[in-house]
């Protein structure tokens, strides 16, 4: 990600996995610290609760499970799962991702395992349970493996 923000000159970036955020005025590498200090600056200039704040934001179901994949494997469910679903517009920076009508989709090899996530957000826990097990299905049609929660 950092790589990539360099790039492009991008300001800010982040991960899922770490609550940190790349902020290239800070430094450019994740970091939750700078992630605290950018909420308690919103918090000091807007002058409001941060429940208020969180309150404008949509509602976001996140939910995901894994599959012990070896990147190979990985790597050709990715291409596959890129073919199904191209009018979509997939976006391949680090993994897979595409917006759906009901959700948006995400999957990524794991760097340091041989692990393929699956990850979908909806804007309620009953969408995204269908979609995860509809998305868990296709992945589990291309492997064998089981997925772990």
């Amino acid at each position: 990600m950092v790589e990539k923000m360099i790039e492009v000159d991008g300001v800010i970036g982040g991960e899922g996995n770490c609550g940190g955020v790349i902020y290239r005025k800070i430094h450019p590498g994740r970091d939750s610290f700078g992630a605290m200090a950018l909420i308690l600056e919103r918090l000091a200039f807007s002058e409001r609760k941060l429940s208020g704040i969180v309150a404008d934001y949509p509602p976001v179901a996140n939910i995901s499970c894994r599959f012990n994949v070896p990147p190979i494997r990985s790597r050709a469910i990715l291409a596959e799962m890129i073919r199904r679903y191209r009018e979509f517009d997939p976006v391949t920076f680090d993994g897979l991702r595409f917006d759906l009508p009901e959700g948006r989709v995400l999957m990524r090899s794991s760097n340091t395992e041989p692990i393929l996530r699956l990850n979908v957000e909806c804007s309620a826990q009953d969408k995204a349970e269908a979609l995860l097990a509809r998305f868990r299905a296709e992945i589990q049609s291309l492997t064998e493996e089981s997925p772990q929660p």
